[in-house]
């Protein structure tokens, strides 16, 4: 695959109490640049039980000065908010949803 996912690291979110952002760090291992990739955050309690599922896709999330692509070789990061967690998450997995392309 193109992309993998390096780390995921969950913070409050200092403007909205209760929120949080998910930064996911991408690296797009292609020799060429690649279009940024839907990305499917899995919620899960303390026994790994999945809370909930939900697939972004670009047009959800901000990229770096709005660029449409992650650069060859590269590491980009992308920033997931959500408004209102589940509070019996602690875990919190981003996967890359493969398209067709």
């Amino acid at each position: 695959p193109a992309f993998r996912v390096l780390q995921t690291r969950v913070d409050l979110d200092p403007q909205l109490p209760g929120a949080v952002i998910v930064k996911v760090h991408l690296a797009n291992r292609a020799a060429t640049p690649r279009p940024y990739p839907a990305i499917q955050l899995t919620l899960t309690d303390r026994e790994g039980g999945t809370i909930g599922k939900r697939t972004y896709t670009p047009e959800d999330y901000a990229t770096v000065a709005n660029v449409s692509e992650v650069p060859a070789d590269s590491v980009a990061v992308v920033s997931l908010h959500l408004a209102g967690p589940d509070e019996r998450a602690v875990g919190y997995e981003a996967t890359i949803v493969e398209t067709g392309t």
